[in-house]
């Protein structure tokens, strides 16, 4: 038994990690207070000409920094790529769980 999944728009990668849409990514334990970043490279993967990020929004324990001018056009074949950077909350002691969601339209098939 298998499963074929669609090829996906967004290349989303931290460090040697690829996500994809609906994937969760275990940080481990972090410090009470201490502040934890994790960066991610959003590229376009080829399938479209181009890529319009209109947003990425963060939720539940996580937020966004640094200022983006979107809509943001993502160029076929890596030509660019658009870095941001989440930041965890440590206030709180406990399991949490954090999401961030990326909207976007896809432009022409390349």
């Amino acid at each position: 038994t298998y499963s074929v999944l669609p090829q996906f728009s967004i290349v989303l990668s931290s460090e040697n990690e690829t996500l994809t849409d609906g994937s969760s990514l275990d940080i481990g334990s972090l410090d009470k207070g201490k502040s934890f970043t994790k960066s991610y490279v959003l590229k376009n993967s080829g399938i479209y000409k181009n890529l319009i990020i209109n947003s990425i929004t963060a939720n539940n324990n996580l937020s966004i920094s640094g200022t983006y001018n979107f809509p943001f056009t993502l160029q076929v074949n890596s030509l660019n790529s658009l870095v941001f950077v989440v930041n965890f909350d440590t206030t709180t002691p406990g399991l949490l769980d954090g999401t961030f969601t990326i909207d976007y339209n896809e432009g022409s098939v390349a």
